[in-house]
């Protein structure tokens, strides 16, 4: 007989962004002093530990990338870029840890 075991890949559960702002600005500038978003993206889904969001491509964020993000109406927060992916030829979705 074959057992299977399902393991949760995410350690945090995921839920979605406030119907009424959806959107993230990011601040890829200043890490520290005062907040100037250069970038907004749409919000797929978050969690206590990151987020999810959608940008247009030509919006370049690297592996390992530090900048700040403030979603709806929370205080910015230091993420980390932990992956991307491509998604057509004009959208990408980043994946970011909060520090």
């Amino acid at each position: 007989m074959k057992v299977f075991v399902y393991t949760k890949r995410r350690r945090e559960n995921r839920f979605k962004p406030e119907p009424t702002n959806p959107f993230a600005h990011i601040d890829s500038v200043n890490i520290e002093g005062k907040f100037h978003a250069n970038l907004i993206g749409l919000v797929l889904d978050q969690s206590a530990q990151g987020c999810g969001l959608v940008f247009q491509s030509q919006n370049g964020f690297e592996i390992g990338e530090i900048c700040r993000i403030k979603i709806g109406s929370y205080e910015p927060v230091q993420a980390e870029v932990r992956w991307k992916q491509k998604l057509d030829d004009s959208l990408i979705k980043v994946g970011f840890r909060f520090l």
